[in-house]
């Protein structure tokens, strides 16, 4: 290994390689730390599982806030947002069992609840299958807002002010951002990020060219030990 890579190894305080596969995974680290991804410093205190539990939260929720948003695009396309304040699910259960067949345009109540839903539709008149379409959006949509309402305080908690809501916040930096922590904690295999490595994360312009350069030196041993061994 060469003085910089030594250097590099002890300003860190990891142990200086030895091996192929110790080369690769140290490069791996070195990768990371070069590239850094930003707002990472917001995970950096915590452990693996810590970090595992909310990087599993944060893809769930994201999930749920692109759902949540394209079904308020979806609705707002076809209904007014009084739709949402009617009985949303009684009026599904109602067109799912005792409207669904043929014998509803007998039933007087059919066509007074097809009409409340006239009544919200930007196209005015409606057929069967778009009521029952807009009622099983709507009923998806506000069991959403019910799940961010419910679990507001944990996602505040887990997420901290990187949580601005299911529309406010920026999903993909914090869903990257923890994968990043988590990927890192991987190659160096630790539970949790060493200070010296902390250190350098909160001002990463001391160390990045040093990294550069060391990285660029260790990319090189590695390429001539495949060729050694090929």
């Amino acid at each position: 290994m060469t003085t910089t890579l030594e250097i590099l190894a002890q300003t860190l305080q990891l142990l200086a390689p030895t091996g192929l596969p110790a080369l690769r995974t140290f490069e791996a680290v070195l990768g990371l730390l070069e590239h850094q991804i930003p707002d990472v410093q917001a995970w950096l205190e915590y452990s693996l599982d810590d970090i595992a539990v909310r990087s599993q939260l944060a893809a769930q929720t994201r999930h749920y806030a692109m759902r949540l948003g394209e079904l308020r695009m979806r609705l707002d396309a076809t209904f007014s947002t009084h739709l949402l304040a009617l009985p949303v699910p009684e009026l599904l259960e109602r067109f799912r069992t005792f409207y669904r067949g043929p014998f509803r345009f007998i039933r007087y109540r059919y066509w007074g609840d097809l009409r409340r839903l006239q009544g919200e539709s930007r196209a005015g008149r409606l057929s069967y299958r778009q009521a029952v379409v807009g009622l099983k959006r709507a009923e998806e949509l506000l069991q959403l807002e019910a799940w961010f309402a419910q679990h507001d305080p944990q996602l505040q908690e887990r997420f901290g002010s990187m949580y601005q809501g299911p529309n406010g916040t920026n999903w993909g930096t914090v869903c990257t951002s923890l994968e990043w922590v988590e990927a890192l904690l991987g190659a160096l295999g630790m539970t949790k990020v060493p200070a010296p490595i902390l250190d350098y994360l909160h001002e990463p312009e001391k160390l990045r060219p040093f990294i550069k350069n060391a990285r660029l030196e260790l990319i090189s041993i590695i390429n001539q030990a495949v060729g050694h061994r090929a």
